[in-house]
């Protein structure tokens, strides 16, 4: 039988197994692509990462607000920002320096190994820079604009913020991110 995607998460969170089973082999790859795109140390596995984001949305798929959506685009964002929660989160914990890190780019396939490492580089200092904003909330919003291309509106919709809220702390966060990266960004 083929549940809806609104289904097997209300099932889910009802305690249904067979539900969060068909959940996640439906949308691991969706945490797996966002957890690949991040700048991750060698000993922090995708697999074991993706296990974390999963037992957090088992715990948290109560919360999820946007079952009226006709598409799942706005669950395939949740489950990215809360990815990139769960990894910036045990990254913090572990005291890892990103710069260090391994790195598994999956955009710089064909690319000179000069433009890789250029690459490289930059994706370990954005990851950087997102990680130690003061607000997590901040990296969420980037991530949803320019990873997941949301509009102001879907945003505002997903984050329970404002269009104009989410207008300020982006273009906040915009300069904040062009401060620190200055250099590499040109």
């Amino acid at each position: 039988m083929n549940r809806s995607w609104q289904n097997l998460i209300r099932d889910a969170a009802d305690g249904d197994k067979s539900a969060l089973q068909q959940l996640v082999s439906t949308y691991d790859p969706v945490v797996r692509l966002s957890l690949n795109m991040m700048t991750t140390p060698a000993f922090l596995s995708v697999g074991d990462l993706s296990q974390e984001v999963w037992m957090r949305v088992t715990l948290k798929l109560d919360t999820f607000d946007g079952l009226d959506s006709e598409t799942d685009r706005v669950f395939r964002s949740w489950l990215r920002v809360t990815a990139r929660r769960v990894a910036f989160s045990i990254l913090r914990k572990k005291s890892v320096n990103t710069e260090q890190s391994q790195t598994a780019d999956l955009t710089s396939y064909g690319l000179s190994p000069g433009s890789r490492a250029h690459q490289a580089e930059l994706r370990a200092a954005v990851v950087q820079a997102l990680s130690s904003l003061p607000n997590p909330q901040d990296a969420d919003l980037i991530m949803m604009r320019y990873v997941d291309q949301m509009t102001l509106d879907q945003i505002a919709a997903t984050s329970g913020l404002t269009k104009d809220q989410v207008r300020h702390s982006l273009k906040r966060t915009e300069n904040r991110l062009q401060q620190q990266l200055g250099d590499l960004l040109n």
